[in-house]
């Protein structure tokens, strides 16, 4: 059980590491991103 919860530690820390570093680009890129990601989808 401590192995799963340590590795889901270990996710959310990484995807909290990601989100700063797309903080830091600029959210503008973000939505740019995004955008072209759900518009590819339809």
């Amino acid at each position: 059980m401590t192995s799963i919860a340590s590795s889901h530690r270990l996710v959310e820390h990484a995807i909290a590491v990601i989100l700063m570093f797309f903080v830091n680009q600029g959210n503008v890129l973000i939505a740019h991103l995004l955008f072209i990601y759900f518009s590819s989808e339809e």
